[in-house]
Formats: structure tokens, C-alpha cells, sequence
């Protein structure tokens, strides 16, 4: 990290996980996340990558990636992020509504080798002190649609020891929305936050 005469802060984070199965002997996935930050006053610009490569008869291959651009300009953040993963390992993002149109075409047959990609974006506004108000949605390639949007709410407090939040989620191909409430004392020790599902 390093700050300038200016006043603007660069910094540069990167992290490596090697898993290894004893049992087998072998190496497991490889995974590498990396941030690149800068800030001068109000406005906060962030990049940041994951990965993560199998190793296969000697061979490395990209399992999954992500991309993410975060910026923050006064009260405004955007964020940005684009997903890149095999089709063999696909299950993990399967949907809880097995009618969801992403879930139908995640169990579709299809080579291990073949991929799919997603794209998904946010913005948050910070109206007044502690409360702000957002709204995202993601796409997918691979079914060429959106597949859910969402918009919601939070407060924090002052002390920022407790907050509470509101969020309206719609998939594409499900009627009703449905509805979350949080309420965090994290902070207190409740170590997490309650859900409500309406």
C-alpha cells in the first residue's frame, strides 16, 4: 500500500490456497484472490479476482472465475461482477425453485468441459446517514435472460453495532416474489444475522 502527496491511497491484497487430499495423494484446487484499491476522499475504486485451477493428469485448468469492479463516488456505489465456471461444477449454483429457468438449463445434460457465464451489477445509494437503499439483478449467458432483480433497504446505526433491512428478490418464471427482513446484532454477539421469509 502507498498514499501519495495528494492524498490517494493505493493498496494491493493477494492471497493463495493450495488444498491437498492426503488421502489420494494429490493436489486439490488452487485458488488465488487478489484486490486492487484506490481511494482519494469520497470516491473508492476496487478490482478484484478469484480463480481456481484443478489440477488433472498433471494438467491445470481454470475451474471457476470471477471478476468484480467496485467504485464509489459520493453516495453512489456500483459494482460489477462477471462469473466464469465449468459446467462440471455447476451444481453448487443451483436454485432452490427447481422451475427457475437457470436451474432447468443447470441440469440439462452437458459436456463437463463446457462453460457458462453470468453477469450481475449493483447500486447502492446512500440517501442519508445510515440509510441506504439498492437495487441488482443478474443475467445469465447461458439462457440468455435475467434470471432475478431485486431492491431493498438498510439502516445501520449510529454505533454501527446493529442494523436492520428489507429486500424484495423476483425470479424470472416465479409468480410471487419473496420477501426477506434482516435484523443484525452481529456486533452484540449474536454471532450473524436472522432471516424472515415471507
Amino acid at each position: 500500500s502507498a498514499t501519495t502527496a495528494a492524498g490517494t491511497a493505493f493498496s494491493f491484497d493477494a492471497k493463495v490456497e493450495q488444498a491437498i487430499d492426503l488421502a489420494a495423494r494429490s493436489l486439490g484446487d488452487l485458488r488465488t484472490h487478489s484486490r486492487f484499491r484506490v481511494a482519494s476522499g469520497a470516491t473508492v475504486v476496487e478490482w478484484r479476482t478469484e480463480s481456481a485451477f484443478r489440477f488433472s493428469s498433471g494438467a491445470s485448468e481454470i475451474a471457476d472465475q470471477t471478476v468484480a469492479f467496485l467504485a464509489t463516488v459520493s453516495r453512489f456505489t456500483l459494482g460489477l461482477s462477471y462469473l466464469y465456471l465449468l459446467a462440471g461444477e455447476r451444481e453448487r449454483f443451483l436454485f432452490d425453485d427447481p422451475a427457475s429457468p437457470l436451474s432447468l438449463a443447470l441440469r440439462a445434460p452437458a459436456p463437463a468441459s463446457s462453460t457458462f457465464n453470468e453477469f450481475a451489477a449493483r447500486m447502492d445509494i446512500n440517501l442519508f446517514r445510515g440509510f441506504s437503499v439498492y437495487g441488482l439483478f443478474h443475467y445469465s449467458f447461458m439462457i440468455e435472460t435475467l434470471v432475478d432483480a431485486a431492491g431493498g433497504f438498510n439502516y445501520r446505526s449510529p454505533c454501527k453495532c446493529w442494523s436492520v433491512g428489507a429486500m424484495a428478490l423476483k425470479r424470472t418464471g416465479v409468480t410471487y416474489p419473496d420477501v426477506f427482513f434482516t435484523f443484525d446484532l452481529a456486533l452484540l454477539g449474536s454471532g450473524g444475522v436472522s432471516y424472515i421469509r415471507q
